[in-house]
Order: C-alpha cells, then sequence, then structure tokens
C-alpha cells in the first residue's frame, strides 16, 4: 500500500453517500437490473478485515448503518445505469475514494507553525501586542509537567474535574492499540480488525498514543496523562502497520 499511497492520493474507487429517504431495496434492486453486484458490509461482520474482498467478487460493497456505499471506478458505466434505474436524488453525492494516513511529524510541525501564524495575524488584526518572551516562558511553567499530572492534564484543568468517563463509550479508530501497556491493564477493551495483511496489534503504536490521551490514567511512573480513564474503549484498526488505509477502512469501522 505504501507504494500506491505515494503514487496517488485517491484509490480509485468512488464513494457515495446515499438518500436516507430511498429504501434500500430499491438500490440494490436497481443495481441488479445493471448486473452491478454491491455487497452488504454485514456480510463480513465476524471477519470484518474480509470486506475488501466485495470489490474483488463484485464491484461494491454498501455500509447500512451509515447509508454509504463504496464503489469501484471502473464501473462508471454502470453506475450511469444505476442512476437511470433509481428514483431521483438516489444518490445525494459522489466523491474519490482516499487513501489516508497517520500525522507524520513533518505534519505535526507544518500544523504548529501554521497555528503560529494564524495566532499572530489575530493578535496584529486586533491591535495587540504579541506575548513577550518573558510571558511565553511563564505560561510554560504553568502547564509543565509534575509529577502528578502530564502539562496536558493541567492546561484542561482535568484534575479538577470529578467527571471521570464512568459510562462513556469512546471509539479509538486508528492503527490498533497495545493492551498489555501498563495502562491499560486490566482494562476491558473491544478491539476489531478492519485492514487485511496487519497485525492484530498497535505495531506502529500511534493508536496505543491516542487511546492513551482519551480514556489512559497514569503511566508507570503514576503521572497522569488520561482523560477519561473509567470509560469502556473500543478499538478499530482501520490503519495498517505502517499507519496507512483507505476512506472504507475508515467508514468499516465507523
Amino acid at each position: 500500500m505504501r507504494n500506491q499511497f505515494q503514487k496517488s492520493r485517491s484509490t480509485g474507487r468512488k464513494l457515495l453517500l446515499l438518500n436516507p429517504e430511498i429504501p434500500v431495496q430499491s438500490f440494490f434492486s436497481g443495481a441488479r437490473s445493471t448486473s452491478f453486484k454491491l455487497a452488504h458490509f454485514n456480510d463480513y461482520i465476524r471477519k470484518p478485515m474480509n470486506f475488501s474482498r466485495a470489490f474483488k467478487d463484485g464491484d461494491g460493497i454498501y455500509f447500512e448503518s451509515i447509508n454509504v456505499a463504496i464503489v469501484n471506478a471502473e464501473k462508471d458505466d454502470g453506475m450511469m445505469r444505476i442512476r437511470k434505474a433509481l428514483p431521483s436524488r438516489a444518490i445525494i453525492a459522489s466523491e474519490p475514494e482516499r487513501y489516508v494516513h497517520k500525522i507524520t511529524v513533518n505534519d505535526y510541525l507544518r500544523g504548529y507553525r501554521d497555528g503560529i501564524q494564524a495566532i499572530m495575524e489575530k493578535v496584529k488584526e486586533h491591535g495587540g501586542d504579541f506575548p513577550s518572551t518573558e510571558e511565553l516562558l511563564l505560561l510554560q511553567q504553568q502547564f509543565s509537567d509534575t509529577n502528578q499530572s502530564s502539562w496536558g492534564i493541567l492546561a484542561t484543568r482535568i484534575i479538577e474535574s470529578g467527571f471521570t468517563g464512568k459510562g462513556v463509550r469512546i471509539a479509538i479508530l486508528d492503527t490498533g492499540v497495545f493492551k498489555e501497556h501498563v495502562d491499560m491493564a486490566g482494562r476491558k477493551i473491544v478491539t476489531k480488525r478492519f485492514v487485511q495483511d496487519a497485525s492484530d496489534d498497535d505495531a506502529d503504536g500511534h493508536g496505543s498514543h491516542c487511546a492513551g490521551i482519551a480514556c489512559g490514567n497514569a503511566d508507570g511512573s503514576g503521572m497522569r496523562y488520561g482523560v477519561a480513564h473509567k470509560s469502556s474503549l473500543y478499538c478499530g484498526k482501520v490503519l495498517d502497520d505502517n499507519g496507512e488505509g483507505t476512506d472504507a477502512g475508515i467508514l468499516a469501522g465507523i
């Protein structure tokens, strides 16, 4: 997938948003009338990582819960016939399916740079003065890590909140999760894999990192860095061991 991703931003397939007011049966009967073979995602519930077979064995897949379909783009002539067979506005919108990837260090730095520039422009726009070096250092000291909490917990004032996330279900769609991490020990974690040719665990670390921030509690030294540490955690592996995937994998996870 890495070579494919580097060559193109799109997979060559089409993502279709279907009109929820149109009965599903109408869409499938229209597809059958044009010899367009569309699979149900529910057919792959037991082994969701195998849903990509729908693009090899047929012309695409329909995600029932979110009313979205992804179809092979080379079947554009078939899509034209389906549009004619269906009631008007059965397909609300369509767009190319994309390759997706975890954020890289360079992506992070670009975002950080753009954020700083936006702040400076806002300050100038309102005729204010940009904070001095001393003021920035004071702010940094205010939100520095302590032995009990990370800067993020302090900056968002989580440590002062009585909410723990108990009774809340949080889904992390990423590269999976490392359930053996010290912070995840003893937690009930539901996991599913939605990509082929990948391990069941988090071989990359990005998903575990995100899960720790959202649902973790404290690391091995006792420093708290997680927010909703009593929430129920659902981890869908929608990116492979290289941190890459497609829109279809994310939709499957949803």
